[in-house]
């Protein structure tokens, strides 16, 4: 039976310009009141930690927000399974929605992601609400939940790294590949991180098997230093089975080919042996009311904005039908029951 999976955060709001505030300069005063409201107690001695990566520009406040979101602390103190609970997590969901987005959460995400939580931990929900689009357009890289539209100033050397493309959630990428903190990502790097061979050799435009910060964001340095587009690469995005479409964030234009590199696996139903890869189940079979019968069930597919969905299975390249926002899926007719996750490097020539 085909049901119709809510995609989650991937919201498209009215853009109403709330009054803002005028920023501050006081990485202080934000940090005192992201500990107030996440961690729902005054700030310690510890906190001048994040102080000072604010005010040197090292961090941005979503930054901050996701180290203090995955700290020992409030993991042991907000995110755990209670008894009672219909789904475990689903407390924690509640109370990780009002400190991250300030309200409470929706039926279908705080289902969805009370699996993602059993499946993958904390730290991948944390992460996906922190990309998502409703955080991003009401609190960016420098907002403040929880504090009435504060907002930080961001000291200059941060703004020059924002507008050399390199944002918060990139930076995060960026530093948890580069392992040994050179600022490059050598081949071994990216393997024990497990990534594929293709999609480094796609950013590594140079072919000095070094990924720099400009080929991570899909920009080249020449020789004199200065920025020049290079085609869109580079960007990891997790399908996950049980949403029926994943924003990737990335606008694509008709005729434009855009490349593919997808690992993972992901279980159809409770059958152990019911398993796909992006080629789709691995006996074959197809789902008569999936978006795409004639298609082997659970592969990966496509849709631009809220054009017709089309097949990309295993393969490496698609060219684009239309312009618009690009969306991932999995071809399947009931998304309940399945599990594991699909992760697609995606690139725009």
């Amino acid at each position: 039976m085909y049901r119709v999976a809510v995609l989650v955060f991937a919201l498209v709001f009215p853009s109403v310009a709330a009054a803002q505030q005028p920023c501050t300069t006081d990485g202080r005063q934000v940090v005192n009141e992201l500990y107030r409201h996440m961690l729902e107690r005054q700030a310690d001695a510890g906190s001048a930690h994040w102080v000072q990566q604010l005010e040197s520009g090292r961090m941005t406040v979503r930054d901050v927000v996701r180290s203090i979101a995955i700290s020992p602390e409030y993991t042991e103190r907000f995110f755990y399974a209670e008894s009672g609970e219909n789904t475990p997590y689903e407390r924690s969901l509640a109370r990780l929605y009002r400190h991250l987005l300030g309200r409470q959460p929706d039926a279908e995400g705080q289902r969805v992601f009370a699996r993602v939580a059993q499946q993958s931990g904390p730290e991948t929900v944390i992460d996906r609400i922190l990309n998502s689009n409703e955080y991003r357009q009401q609190f960016g890289d420098w907002g403040v939940p929880g504090s009435g539209g504060l907002r930080y100033c961001a000291p200059n050397s941060a703004v020059g790294r924002r507008q050399s493309g390199q944002s918060g959630t990139d930076a995060w990428r960026f530093r948890e590949l580069d392992q040994n903190g050179d600022s490059v990502i050598t081949r071994n790097e990216w393997r024990a991180a497990n990534g594929t061979m293709p999609s480094f050799n796609r950013l590594d435009v140079n072919n000095d098997n070094r990924v720099t910060r400009g080929e991570f964001r899909g920009q080249v340095v020449d020789e004199a230093d200065t920025y020049n587009p290079a085609p869109t690469a580079g960007e990891e995005i997790v399908v996950y089975p049980q949403e029926r479409w994943t924003d990737t964030g990335l606008r694509v234009r008709a005729g434009d080919v855009v490349y593919f590199d997808t690992t993972g696996n992901i279980r159809l139903s409770s059958d152990r042996a019911d398993v796909a890869t992006a080629a789709g189940a691995r006996s074959g079979r197809r789902a008569a009311d999936s978006l795409l019968s004639n298609q082997p069930a659970g592969a990966l597919i496509g849709r631009i904005d809220n054009g017709e969905p089309f097949f990309i299975g295993n393969r490496r390249s698609v060219r684009a039908p239309s312009s618009g926002r690009l969306y991932l899926g999995v071809n399947d007719d009931y998304l309940e029951d399945n599990s594991g996750e699909f992760r697609v490097m995606v690139g725009v020539q």
